[in-house]
């Protein structure tokens, strides 16, 4: 997957996802940030600073692509002459395994039985509906 189609996927997630498991208008920022970043391992201390939010709201982004299936990454490692290990800044693959849910069922607006809409005969009803320009 390309960045410019995560970007996109992440854009649909916002869109046809419910509400608890969709990504934040932020989450989509950090998205295109990552996207059109030059280099493949940002930290998340510049994404943060790009995006203008806190290194632990990326971190969070990051998490809910990578349940989403849209991103993974690993971290990289460098060893020194003296033995030891550091980690360095995680590098990003876009993955293309992303599966959206399925579309929102729309709403029907159903009269209250209790109002008294609801008590009208269907021929009355037919005649407010052509009164108020509804038909």
């Amino acid at each position: 997957m390309t960045p410019n189609q995560f970007t996109y996927h992440a854009w649909l997630a916002h869109r046809t996802l419910p509400h608890g498991q969709r990504p934040t208008k932020l989450h989509l920022t950090i998205a295109r940030l990552l996207g059109r970043w030059q280099h493949p391992c940002p930290s998340h201390r510049k994404l943060a600073r790009a995006a203008r939010c806190c290194p632990r709201t990326v971190q969070n982004a990051l998490g809910r692509f990578r349940r989403l299936g849209m991103l993974d990454w690993h971290a990289q490692t460098a060893r020194m002459l003296s033995g030891q290990t550091l980690r360095l800044a995680n590098r990003y693959r876009f993955l293309a395994t992303f599966l959206l849910a399925a579309p929102k069922k729309e709403r029907v607006k159903r009269i209250n039985p209790i109002s008294p809409l609801g008590k009208l005969s269907p021929s009355e009803l037919e005649t407010l509906r052509i009164k108020w320009g509804l038909a």
